[in-house]
């Protein structure tokens, strides 16, 4: 499961995420937000999952400002102290770019977060290629392949090939691989091949 944040203006109606979160992230309002939707998901999702036949893990955005001042983890530590939520279940999804950057500046937090059985997933992959020896650095779970590369893939040859690296690296490194945005059966085919 993945929690997705939207934003319904009086004005201006629902804003998609790649309109309001580039300008929350500029002016430091990230970590107050991302704080907010984490507190949220977990409590919400607290309550299914004791009704679960099979584990499933909680997909949630994270912002690289969440980590200032340790905020993350002293929550989710919070969330292991009160027994009310099993940090094993989360899967923090953050850009590529930004856990690299994490990871140089905040190692010990991540490995913590780790310790304690949080997953993080690697976001947006496709753009540009990925760097093993850098990936080898970050506690990444899963390979997330961003929705453009899914897209182009039937027509462009370089999406494929990107493709076929992010799935090989992931092979490699025994990492599960999610592509997102697979709406045709020739996207699956490629895929699967």
């Amino acid at each position: 499961a993945e929690a997705l944040l939207r934003w319904q203006g009086m004005e201006v109606g629902q804003l998609a995420p790649d309109r309001f979160i580039p300008v929350a992230e500029q002016r430091g309002h990230m970590a107050r937000i991302g704080d907010w939707v984490l507190d949220s998901a977990c409590r919400e999702a607290a309550t299914w999952f004791e009704h679960l036949l099979e584990p499933l893990w909680l997909g949630i955005n994270i912002s690289p400002q969440q980590f200032h001042r340790s905020s993350l983890v002293e929550r989710i530590r919070r969330y292991r102290l009160e027994r009310w939520f099993d940090p094993a279940m989360l899967e923090l999804e953050l850009p590529h770019e930004a856990m690299l950057a994490l990871v140089d500046d905040h190692r010990d937090q991540l490995y913590q977060l780790r310790d304690w059985g949080v997953r993080f997933a690697l976001d947006n992959l496709g753009g540009s290629l990925i760097d093993a020896a850098k990936l080898l650095r970050c506690p990444a779970d899963t390979l997330k392949i961003d929705r453009a590369e899914i897209t182009r893939m039937d027509t462009d040859p370089d999406a494929r090939d990107q493709v076929a690296h992010i799935c090989q690296l992931a092979q490699r490194f025994e990492l599960r691989v999610v592509a997102v945005g697979v709406e045709r059966d020739s996207q699956r085919s490629i895929l699967n091949a």
